[in-house]
């Protein structure tokens, strides 16, 4: 694509991949809302399910997110993200046929290593659609997307686990993650990469991971990333399982509420917003 997009298109890619994200986040939390449905028709233990939330996608989705993203950069990355797309998609809605703990944890895997590209990737995308001074602002939208992802998970989860069963509940939700790959084949144009070094080489992935490993201040704000994450998926996944079993409350209501809850507290799109008024050496984003 060589002539600049209008603003207009850059909204509207804006606002696809911040779909898009929304069905990744969505498609990986719905699980937590159906435990107490999951538990009870397939019979596993809390053991298997935290293998199920934790290291069977998060293994996964951390080791190949890396080199996967990194693939994608260097190939049509809409055609990748598509691809990923329908890959995670299909895995949930397997997951919602799987009959077993083992099939439950090969749908997990697979969901794990195709949502490792959604974020990198559009990421990537934004960079090079949306100017320096816009873009804590499209982030933020971008951001905003799992917010909505999980707050939908949860209080759409919950009625159709009691209404529906989950095992629709998670085939539902595959649904829209496979209409957004089409529209992301059919409507999104590659930008050019100008924020991106495709005409030199990149140096090695080794090299790269040991510069980084080498600065002390990265190392702690990996080490408080990690724990943060920990902290937060942890609680996001066990939370209504325990509200259902301590309280007696049906999967709807613990949905209803505690995805309200997640949506009022996460404003990421307001501070994107306020990053945009910043000056850029205080946003971070001088180039």
């Amino acid at each position: 694509m060589n002539e600049r997009p209008s603003q207009a298109y850059v909204a509207y890619v804006v606002g696809l991949l911040c779909l898009l994200n929304a069905a990744n986040y969505g498609q990986r939390m719905i699980i937590a809302i159906l435990l107490p449905a999951i538990k009870s028709d397939v019979g596993l233990s809390d053991r298997q399910l935290g293998i199920l939330m934790g290291g069977g996608f998060a293994l996964l989705y951390a080791i190949a997110g890396v080199p996967l993203a990194r693939w994608a950069d260097r190939h049509v990355r809409r055609v990748f993200l598509a691809g990923a797309a329908v890959i995670w998609s299909c895995a949930s809605g397997l997951f919602g046929l799987s009959q077993s703990f083992l099939q439950m944890l090969g749908a997990r895997i697979a969901l794990g290593i195709g949502e490792s590209i959604c974020i990198p990737t559009s990421h990537s995308l934004i960079a090079d659609y949306v100017s320096a001074r816009n873009r804590p602002l499209a982030l933020g939208v971008h951001s905003t997307g799992g917010v909505i992802g999980v707050t939908l998970s949860l209080v759409s989860g919950g009625y159709l686990a009691l209404t529906q069963g989950w095992r629709m509940a998670m085939i539902l939700f595959a649904l829209p993650g496979l209409v957004l790959a089409a529209l992301l084949l059919l409507t999104l144009r590659e930008p050019a990469r100008e924020h991106s070094t495709v005409d030199v080489e990149a140096p090695a992935l080794g090299s790269v991971v040991r510069h980084l490993l080498a600065l002390r201040s990265y190392r702690f704000l990996l080490l408080a990333i990690c724990f943060s994450l920990l902290i937060e998926f942890g609680l996001n996944q066990w939370l209504p399982s325990f509200y259902v079993r301590q309280f007696g409350l049906s999967v709807a209501e613990v949905g209803y509420r505690y995805g309200v809850a997640i949506a009022i507290g996460a404003a990421v799109v307001a501070w994107g917003m306020v990053l945009n008024r910043l000056p850029m050496e205080i946003a971070g984003l001088r180039l």
